[in-house]
């Protein structure tokens, strides 16, 4: 018999069988995709992808398809992204759609290309399917820089729906150190912090928690001072 090690995930399609003819989409395909996802933001769709490595990749079609109200969808290119070549390292990728109508369902998939062009027939990622409606979802990004010793920056992005938002950063402890927002402005958005805390004194070097808090949903992230 013939052992056959099962290597996932690459991009497309993969049979195993007792008996192995020559198909073209049974190529390698030279890329191990980590995931693929994607967020509602308010002005557009946020797409994002992982790579754990790559062999000649040159990079990816973003392809989007509308779903109409008969099911009909049809697949066309909206962008590019460069990828690393070949790389044993993971890495990660982004684009941001902001071509989109409310109240339109929206599918995406990437599609690898080589360093020579090739375009492999199964080379296709998994398909994510969202709807644009203006609101997104409550989400909270990793502060930058980080580790600091001055001031950093995060970044956020809040939903319309009228609930009041808190950004505080809280100590290991869970004390908090400084309230940072608390009102309501839907959007992407973000705040300074400079280190000092609700009273102004200047907080000492450590690990940090900032949280997000809107209704009843809850975001947090780490961070790290160093004096």
């Amino acid at each position: 018999g013939t052992w056959l090690p099962m290597m996932a995930p690459y991009f497309g399609d993969r049979s195993y069988g007792t008996t192995l003819e020559y198909d073209s989409c049974q190529d390698i395909i030279p890329v191990e995709l980590t995931y693929f996802d994607g967020q509602v933001r308010s002005s557009g769709i946020d797409l994002f992808w992982e790579t754990a490595s790559e062999i000649k990749n040159y990079g990816f079609n973003i392809e989007r398809a509308l779903t109409t109200d008969n099911g009909d969808s049809q697949w066309k290119t909206i962008g590019f992204v460069k990828g690393n070549g070949s790389s044993s390292s993971i890495n990660r990728y982004g684009y941001f759609d902001k071509d989109v109508q409310a109240g339109n369902t929206y599918s995406y998939r990437l599609r690898q290309i080589d360093e020579d062009g090739t375009e492999h027939c199964g080379n296709f990622s998994n398909v994510v399917t969202l709807t644009f409606d203006q609101q997104g979802a409550l989400t909270l990004e990793q502060n930058y820089p980080n580790p600091f010793n001055n001031s950093t920056m995060i970044k956020y992005t809040l939903p319309d729906n009228n609930s009041n938002v808190t950004l505080e950063v809280l100590d290991v402890f869970g004390n908090v150190v400084k309230t940072l927002i608390n009102n309501q402005v839907p959007g992407e958005n973000f705040v300074v912090w400079d280190g000092v805390d609700n009273n102004g004194n200047k907080v000492s070097s450590g690990t940090y928690i900032y949280r997000l808090i809107s209704g009843d949903e809850i975001r947090t992230g780490k961070m790290t001072l160093v004096r």
